[in-house]
């Protein structure tokens, strides 16, 4: 009998698969997705100074700036 995933966690049975992701790599992606969320309700010019904050001090710093652009 097959198992659901294999040893690598390559493919399924059902034909599918997922990459397995370590927990660092998870927390990457939530921070991504947050950034993204919030980005795309920005203006040109915010979005212009939110990106400026990522380059200089990171994801949870540029999530910071965004939210307070978007409460202003």
């Amino acid at each position: 009998m097959l198992s659901a995933v294999s040893a690598n966690g390559a493919v399924k049975p059902n034909g599918r698969s997922r990459p397995r992701l370590s927990a660092k790599a998870r927390a990457s992606m939530v921070l991504q997705g947050r950034y993204m969320g919030l980005m795309k309700n920005l203006k040109r010019g915010q979005k212009a100074q939110v990106r400026k904050v990522k380059e200089a001090k990171g994801f949870r710093a540029a999530i910071a700036k965004a939210r307070k652009l978007a409460q202003a």
